[in-house]
């Protein structure tokens, strides 16, 4: 870097946006995004927090209107826009997103259809609820580091002291750049039950936790479906999936569906249900209703036609619409070390403990501090208070009666100055008792203090007491129960090991989707905005999906995991691997024994099992080796290997038939030289082999130009029959550009 005489700075571009970007992303993980693990909030949410607990909106106090505390959010410690400011603060008010609301809101809030359907904040008014006093506890205590707002004009604390770990009890979701967190919500009694364990034995492990917390446990009533070994994996690794079903029961022969999973929309689901049974998709229900009421939040009642099988009825609707939905979990958090990192359950609770120690021990040593100013005050009272009279005189006599005090009662200069501040009317004997009182209570919680701040045995029991306390104000039951292995997971294994006909498209924009059934037309799908149909093929649900990339490469998918988990669309970049320059062009399924050709537009090819196009990598495996500028031809069918002759012809006028018995098999990366084509790097003219066939001896070509068609039969191609590897035969007449090629059997 460097400064001209105009004092104009000079940067190199790509060093100024690296260190632009990455100033931006840490401010993006650091001050946004992510929250922290002590109180488990983002900057955005604890200022709002803090600016009502300023304003005085405790949870005993009158309803103010959302705007007065969005202005002073904005105003005094977060310049960004008021609407997501307010989304922040709608976020914690809404029973239905968060499992302990740290806001009580008057008005619309939203509702489970439409979380975004509230008000204005000029309409709503707005407190701070009871459980968010366990954030609040002892602030003024100087519990925590306090650091200046964006303009230095007044402090805001760093983080809040959080009796209970928050973190883990109302979740957390948000993305930053190159991460995200998605943290769900658990039970106070589970989490505080895995604390005190903790605090008693910090040596017990993850199964000992779960002996405790049983799995998240979100607002709304529903089920948890995952295994145990699956939520185990969870909590060790600190990322995973977790599945969430809807209750529902029999009555008088007809399904009572009384809850959704955590953030589904009942109307939606209710569209999705009707859609199948106009679809005729559920021939088998009567009536379907919805008689959700004040009382009854969800209650969906389907009426079937005849005795069927009600379990597989559900099942079906837990695979095909929103009943049952996947949750991504991902605990990422900014530790005590100001850094984020994904954590697991133990390492969470471990560090948290460590947070609650050091807001505690800073807490008493204030309060030590407190009351050793209290004392030393105290004391010099009691001896003036003695000596009622002598006090008096001075009053009377001295000119300076502060030092006079300090000479005759042997006090220092902050006692002298209390002394001349107290009001006459306080020197009675009663007061003098008080103060004896007094500093007896004080000599007994200093004492009290300094034990805890000196035995660790004594500060986890604190800990453990404040936590119990919390635990009993705010302690509630479990809403979302883990199911064991049932029944109904064997009949969903025996649903998606049953084979049925399947398609699968693929859309310009490599959106893929699997489709129940042959019957079904790709082009009347509806795509996505601005996409449309590529190519698709009709398979069975126990066949894998191949995908091979125009770079060589072979990719795979189970249909299952596509047609099971969602009905929708999927982009092919989520579920695999694939390089930005490189595109998906052709899509296989076949049973693993068949055989397929595959050759790239340089001459090089080789015939392989489907099997061997498989992977089991999220980013693939190369089946044929590219050059630069070359691409992977369309892979052909090899159905009957002993009988069938391969048709070659090149961009050139060259065609070449060879055997397909002769053609050599690989499993993948060997490259085979199939037909010799021309090539000029000086004038940078390439063959390229343009066009391939499988045909039967007796077949006949009939190749389309743009004014003519030539039909060879059987005897003209014998011509064109030569070995592998040789140059071809040039075709009749090849002065126009070939538009079709058809194979006559």
């Amino acid at each position: 870097m460097s400064k001209t005489k105009s004092n104009i700075e000079k940067q190199m571009l790509c060093k100024f946006t690296e260190k632009s970007y990455l100033n931006y992303s840490m401010y993006v993980i650091m001050d946004r995004a992510l929250p922290s693990i002590g109180d488990g909030l983002k900057p955005v949410q604890r200022r709002i927090i803090y600016a009502m607990s300023e304003l005085g909106l405790n949870h005993n106090a009158k309803h103010k209107k959302s705007a007065r505390t969005i202005g002073d959010v904005l105003g005094k410690y977060h310049p960004h826009s008021d609407v997501a400011c307010y989304e922040a603060m709608v976020l914690m008010a809404q029973p239905f997103s968060y499992r302990y609301p740290m806001i009580d809101g008057q008005g619309n809030w939203g509702s489970p259809d439409d979380p975004k359907s509230f008000a204005a904040m000029r309409y709503t008014e707005s407190k701070l609820s009871k459980y968010a006093e366990s954030l609040l506890s002892k602030l003024e205590l100087k519990t925590m580091n306090w650091i200046p707002n964006f303009d230095n004009t007044i402090f805001e604390p760093k983080i809040l002291p959080a009796r209970l770990p928050n973190i883990l009890l109302n979740g957390s979701t948000g993305i930053a750049v190159g991460m995200a967190t998605d943290i769900p919500p658990h039970n106070i009694k589970e989490i505080s039950s895995a604390v005190i364990a903790l605090l008693d034995n910090p040596s017990l492990g993850i199964n000992r936790l779960m002996n405790f917390v049983n799995g998240p446990d979100y607002p709304t009533e529903s089920e948890i479906v995952s295994s145990k070994e699956d939520i185990k994996k969870i909590y060790q690794t600190g990322k995973g999936s977790i599945r969430i079903r809807s209750t529902w029961k029999i009555e008088d022969g007809n399904v009572i569906i009384s809850s959704l999973p955590y953030q589904v929309s009942g109307m939606k689901v209710f569209k999705q249900i009707d859609s199948q049974i106009r679809n005729k998709k559920l021939s088998m229900i009567e009536d379907f209703r919805d008689e959700s009421d004040h009382e009854n939040k969800t209650r969906f009642v389907i009426i079937p036609k005849n005795k069927i099988d009600l379990q597989k009825l559900m099942i079906h609707l837990f695979l095909t619409t929103d009943l049952e939905k996947s949750y991504r979990i991902n605990l990422n958090m900014i530790g005590l070390n100001n850094k984020p990192e994904i954590k697991g359950l133990v390492s969470i609770l471990k560090e948290w403990i460590l947070f609650r120690k050091i807001i505690v021990r800073n807490r008493l040593k204030y309060r030590l501090k407190q009351l050793t100013d209290r004392l030393h005050i105290v004391i010099g009272l009691i001896k003036v208070y003695v000596n009622v009279k002598d006090l008096i005189n001075i009053f009377h006599e001295e000119k300076n009666p502060k030092f006079a005090l300090i000479k005759n009662f042997s006090i220092s200069e902050i006692q002298a100055t209390y002394v001349l501040e107290t009001k006459i009317k306080n020197l009675t004997k009663p007061e003098l008792e008080k103060l004896i009182v007094e500093k007896k209570n004080i000599l007994n919680e200093i004492d009290k203090i300094k034990k805890i701040l000196k035995s660790e045995f004594y500060l986890k029991e604190l800990i453990k007491k404040e936590i119990q306390e919390d635990t009993k104000t705010y302690g509630d039951s479990r809403r979302t129960f883990v199911r064991n292995e049932t029944i109904e997971k064997k009949i969903i294994r025996k649903e998606k090991d049953k084979v049925i006909p399947i398609t699968i498209v693929l859309s310009k924009m490599r959106w893929i989707k699997v489709v129940k059934g042959h019957e079904v037309n790709p082009i009347d799908l509806e795509y996505k905005i601005g996409d449309s149909l590529f190519t698709y093929l009709r398979g069975k649900s126990d066949q894998l999906i191949v995908l091979l990339s125009s770079n060589g490469k072979s990719f795979s998918i189970n249909p299952s995991d596509i047609f099971y988990c969602k009905r929708k669309w999927e982009p092919i970049t989520g579920r695999l691997k694939i390089p930005y320059e490189n595109t998906i062009n052709h899509i296989l399924t076949s049973k693993n024994d068949k055989k397929y050709f595959l050759s790239s537009n340089n001459g090089y090819g080789f015939k392989c099992n489907f099997q061997d196009l498989i992977s089991k990598n999220k980013s693939g495996k190369t089946m044929i080796k590219l050059k630069k500028n070359f691409i992977l031809n369309r892979p052909i069918r090899v159905k009957d290997e002993e009988k069938e002759l391969l048709l070659l012809i090149t961009n050139f006028g060259n065609m070449l038939i060879i055997p397909v018995v002769k053609v050599p098999n690989f499993k993948r990366g060997i490259r085979k030289r199939i037909i010799d084509l021309y090539s000029d790097k000086i004038h940078r003219k390439y063959e390229l082999l343009s066009w391939i066939f499988l045909m039967f001896p007796k077949s006949s070509v009939k190749l389309t130009f743009c004014n003519e068609d030539i039909i060879l039969s059987p005897k003209d191609l014998k011509r064109y029959f030569s070995g592998i590897g040789s140059k071809g035969f040039r075709l009749p007449n090849f002065n126009n550009k070939i538009i079709n090629i058809k194979i006559i059997n």
